[in-house]
């Protein structure tokens, strides 16, 4: 199958660290989808299909997480493009719209959604590792959300270290910001926790300006982590982190 023959491209909707994301039509159905352009770079075909986002979004089949359709390889560069449903907004867009948070319910069932699809994601042995409102995409006609973009996914299979700097700062999970490459599943929880209570607040809880000024507001709200959590102690003295005063 030739992507240029079967599909006309309507718009670019967007573009990462791992490829170009468009809006187009299948031409026989008119069915309209969303396409990922993968950025292949020096990798071969071989390992391109090997990826673990590519492993994660085949393996994946829930109503909470985007349904990759099909993957084609172009006939004329040998790009590589992920065909998915198309999702007409996300929780980043949808958040605009209150600025001083939504309705409490709708916000619970927006998140036991969320919850769900990240538990999933777990339980086949994932983990998402950028969970974060533009992450979260919003079909507007049904109310329900898909989880979406694995470029950061990994397999709970893998052995650590893990890079460190993964994630977006206001979401990035405490053990993440003090640089622990032992991290897992955990950090999804984190942050589709922070999301939930976004979606209740209308702005991001936590906006730090470094890692250091994240862990600040962190600690500052929720205090000094220091009797549950064993390894605080060793982390903190490894990358020169001090308690802000007052936790």
């Amino acid at each position: 199958m030739a992507l240029e023959n079967d599909y006309e491209i309507l718009e670019r909707l967007g573009e990462g660290a791992f490829g170009t994301v468009y809006k187009a039509r299948h031409r026989r159905s008119d069915d309209v989808c969303a396409i990922k352009q993968i950025k292949i770079g020096a990798k071969s075909w071989d390992e391109a299909l090997r990826s673990t986002e590519l492993q994660a979004l085949k393996a994946l089949r829930h109503p909470f997480i985007v349904r990759l359709r099909e993957l084609i390889r172009s006939a004329l560069d040998g790009s590589l493009y992920y065909i998915f449903e198309f999702i007409t907004s996300d929780l980043f867009r949808l958040l605009r719209q209150y600025p001083h948070g939504m309705e409490e319910l709708r916000a619970l069932e927006l998140t036991r959604q969320l919850f769900a699809g990240v538990a999933h994601i777990h339980q086949h042995n994932f983990f998402h590792r950028d969970i974060k409102p533009e992450n979260v995409l919003y079909d507007t006609a049904h109310e329900t959300v898909r989880i979406a973009d694995f470029g950061e996914a990994r397999s709970l299979r893998a052995r650590p270290p893990f890079t460190d700097y993964v994630g977006t700062r206001w979401y990035r999970a405490p053990e993440c910001l003090l640089r622990d490459r032992t991290y897992s599943s955990p950090v999804d929880v984190w942050a589709s926790g922070l999301v939930f209570a976004e979606l209740q607040r209308g702005s991001a809880v936590f906006c730090g300006t470094s890692s250091i000024d994240q862990l600040y507001k962190i600690f500052q709200v929720l205090g000094a982590p220091i009797g549950d959590w064993p390894d605080f102690k060793r982390l903190a003295e490894a990358c020169r982190f001090r308690m802000p005063a007052g936790t």
